[in-house]
């Protein structure tokens, strides 16, 4: 059988199995990732039986993957192309009987999935494509308690989803296909170093303009220095600060700011 984290397609009919998923994606206060992947594939016929199973997951940058069934340690195959990196399981049971179930569990760390902006934190978890190859599908989601609470979930979270505590917890539902968004943060601090360059090609003097950030409801900007000193700085209808300059006839002037 296949399963793909972006792209799922199974070799065994989806009628002879039922595939349950429970992800766990612990956040480390590096922004490292720990993805421990329980999954158990349940026979729905006496005729068939799962001799291996492969996972192709949407990230390229993993290390430490570990694997193993109830029959113990799996050494699996590990190839990467530019869709992410594939998981291949052969297993050590090859039982065939009704409701039987091959129950295995994938690890790996990757640094795909948390990224730390300083004051801010994204989280991006991957969806789940056809959705219906899955009996259930859950994801549980930990991170450090000191990033507080989420301030932005996408989609918005659903009456099945629980917060408790430092952990999130979602369905198949939930993830859809173009995955989850969880950021934190109230704010971020930037700096910026803006450079213009003004010219005057004409053989009279010019009035020209830059425009500097302004402070908007979702944004205080402070200008500490602006290397040349302008000639005069008037508002727009849009709120927009604008330096004047004048420059004289073939003038070149690069204004930091």
């Amino acid at each position: 059988a296949v399963f793909l984290f972006i792209y799922p397609k199974n070799i065994f009919a989806d009628s002879n199995f039922s595939t349950d998923y429970n992800v766990t994606y612990t956040i480390n206060s590096d922004a490292s990732t720990h993805v421990v992947i329980n999954a158990n594939l349940t026979n729905l016929t006496t005729k068939y039986y799962a001799s291996s199973y492969s996972v192709q997951l949407g990230f390229q940058d993993i290390s430490s993957i570990a694997a193993f069934d109830a029959g113990g340690t799996i050494v699996p195959k590990i190839s990467t192309d530019d869709k992410g990196t594939t998981i291949l399981l052969n297993f050590n049971n090859k039982d065939t009987g009704y409701n039987l179930k091959q129950n295995f569990t994938i690890s790996f760390d990757t640094n795909e999935v948390a990224q730390n902006f300083n004051h801010v934190w994204d989280i991006n978890i991957p969806g789940v494509a056809n959705q219906s190859d899955f009996s259930s599908f859950n994801v549980y989601v930990i991170y450090p308690s000191f990033l507080g609470n989420p301030v932005y979930i996408k989609p918005a979270p659903s009456s099945t989803n629980i917060q408790n505590g430092n952990k999130l917890t979602f369905n198949r539902q939930d993830l859809g296909s173009s995955g989850i968004s969880i950021s934190f943060g109230e704010f971020q601090v930037y700096n910026l170093n803006l450079t213009y360059h003004l010219a005057n090609k004409n053989y009279f003097p010019i009035t020209t303009e830059i425009a500097l950030p302004p402070t908007t409801n979702y944004q205080d900007v402070q200008i500490d220095n602006i290397s040349q000193k302008p000639t005069n700085v008037k508002l727009d209808n849009d709120g927009n600060w604008l330096a004047q300059y004048t420059l004289a006839p073939y003038k070149k002037l690069d204004v930091k700011v």
